[in-house]
């Protein structure tokens, strides 16, 4: 049983969101869906959830707990990692609260996260490699996006951060066929100068990165040797539609002025609820249904696995385990 006084609430600075988009930037092809605003969220979610983990890392240095950090699942999600603390995996749970409503009301009541549910994903949970006495830990993340310009929001935030980006279609971030794209062509319908990141990856699937600059009608081609294109990354928001041309694909993709995300989050609070056993989760959990609105979704994308957050045990009683030694794992 854990009290709104149990929660542990971290500093959010902006190097938290510049690791995070790091991070998502590295994963963009695995993320699910297609371009668009859900695609998009995703991201944002991926960039909190990276945030949480280095800002939980720096809360275990201060505290003088030792900890180490491995790969998930090695082959298949290898840029996916748990903490290992007191000999046992940590699976890190975030939420983003981006409404600036909910984050209000949060503010206002705290004891509102008391009564939300720990969720984790069904298909997650049976597929993780975690023993039973291995942990979950849950974590709200609050912080404000900026969808685009016209959104009320954006004007409420620093106007000197963002990251606008546009995801391309799966046949060019995920193609079926791993072969060289060949060069490719851009050209700008942009009043003024634009400068672009293209990234993607190379034939050996290791990231790459170029910059370009564009000028307004002038058609550029570049020799890179991409094997996919992941997203392009605009210094600015583009005023004209952005063409991009590949000999592999034989239209040419076009890239509208509304097509581009800001997908910078302006961080306000980490909040660490609470954590619990993998075991203790499994027996006490109850079933939500997709589809289900949950105060950290309006609508769940899958089915999940829940305990109420009331019912977690609070972070503090974490480290005295790690640090008395009752919590270091057994041996079987």
């Amino acid at each position: 049983m854990i009290y709104v006084s149990d929660f542990v609430h971290l500093p959010y600075r902006d190097d938290l969101t510049e690791a995070g988009i790091v991070y998502a930037r590295r994963v963009l092809r695995r993320l699910h869906g297609t371009a668009g605003r859900g695609f998009y969220d995703s991201v944002r979610r991926t960039v909190a959830a990276t945030a949480v983990q280095l800002a939980f890392r720096r809360y275990l240095n201060a505290q003088g707990i030792a900890f180490g950090v491995c790969s998930a699942v090695p082959f298949s999600d290898p840029d996916r990692y748990h903490l290992e603390i007191g000999g046992r995996m940590c699976e890190l749970e975030s939420f983003l609260i981006s409404q600036q409503s909910q984050i209000d009301a949060l503010g206002a009541d705290p004891g509102l996260a008391l009564r939300a549910p720990a969720l984790v994903p069904v298909d997650r949970h049976a597929a993780e490699a975690l023993r039973g006495d291995d942990l979950y830990l849950f974590a709200i993340v609050s912080g404000v996006v900026a969808g685009g310009r016209a959104d009320p929001v954006h004007m409420a935030v620093p106007s000197n951060r963002a990251f606008l980006m546009h995801a391309m279609p799966p046949a060019w971030m995920r193609p079926r066929t791993w072969a060289p794209l060949g060069p490719i062509a851009l050209k700008s319908e942009s009043r003024s100068g634009l400068s672009l990141e293209l990234s993607g990856e190379e034939g050996s699937r290791m990231p790459l990165d170029l910059a370009v600059e564009l000028a307004p009608g002038q058609r550029v081609e570049v020799n890179a040797n991409f094997y996919s294109l992941s997203h392009l990354r605009a210094a600015s928001r583009p005023t004209g539609r952005i063409g991009i041309h590949s000999p592999s694909h034989r239209e040419t993709q076009l890239v509208n002025p509304g097509d581009w995300h800001d997908v910078w989050l302006h961080g306000k609070d980490i909040c660490l609820l609470g954590w619990i056993t993998r075991e203790q989760f499994r027996m006490r959990a109850t079933l939500i249904p997709e589809g289900r609105r949950v105060f950290q979704f309006n609508r769940t994308r899958t089915k999940n696995l829940a305990v109420e957050v009331a019912g977690l045990k609070p972070v503090y009683r974490l480290l005295e385990g790690v640090r008395d030694g009752s919590l270091q794992r057994r041996p079987r």
